[in-house]
């Protein structure tokens, strides 16, 4: 990857994420997260601070050297063990049925391949484990869906690879995983466009 994808956008995300919408959207994702977790897509460990449940251990899992670098400092403050873990979440370097819980925060959007992802998280989980996701979708207004496809090419150009027309909660229900929450909401204060940036939230249990 070149400098701005390594250096320029991490910085960026930072931002976004430090934004009080983002801080509130991740901070409901996370409320209820506890034991033995993987988080795909870790970027630069924003997500760190929002923790609150009873957390054993977080694998980390991420595949840029610039969101890990800013990480660093991050993980060792965390207070919990924290293990990075290099990796893309198409294939996870993890043994089936390891974890009590699969975190994704703004990631789907940007994978190669957001359904394969989700069969990797699923397989990893535990029988009764919990995939936790919060997401920017595809709207399910005609108009601004015609408008986030129009823009979708910008956007993954300045955004390294990220998407605004996915739907990942239909990918959950797709992949077998029972949806206890799913939400899709318009969110009224989030930065820059906020009807091309509808936001899901899910809660999917693994089922035996």
């Amino acid at each position: 990857m070149g400098f701005y994808e390594e250096r320029i956008f991490p910085w960026m995300c930072d931002k976004m994420m430090d934004a009080p919408p983002m801080a509130r959207l991740t901070r409901a994702a996370l409320a209820d997260v506890a034991g033995d977790v993987l988080e795909i897509g870790f970027g630069s460990g924003r997500s760190l601070a929002f923790y609150t449940g009873d957390i054993t251990r977080l694998t980390a899992l991420e595949p840029s050297e610039g969101m890990t670098a800013r990480a660093r400092a991050r993980i060792a403050e965390a207070p919990f063990p924290v293990e990075l873990v290099p990796g893309a979440g198409e294939r996870l370097p993890f043994d089936d049925e390891r974890f009590d819980a699969v975190v994704l925060v703004f990631t789907l959007c940007s994978v190669s391949d957001p359904a394969q992802v989700i069969k990797e998280a699923k397989r990893v989980l535990k029988t009764d484990g919990r995939l936790h996701f919060v997401e920017h979708v595809a709207s399910r207004h005609p108009r601004h869906r015609r408008w986030q496809e129009r823009l979708n090419p910008l956007q993954r150009a300045f955004a390294c690879g990220c998407n605004l027309n996915r739907d990942p909660l239909a990918i959950a229900q797709d992949a077998g995983l029972h949806v206890e929450l799913g939400t899709h909401d318009i969110q009224p204060d989030f930065p820059m466009f906020p009807t091309l940036f509808p936001v899901s939230r899910c809660v999917a249990v693994k089922r035996a």
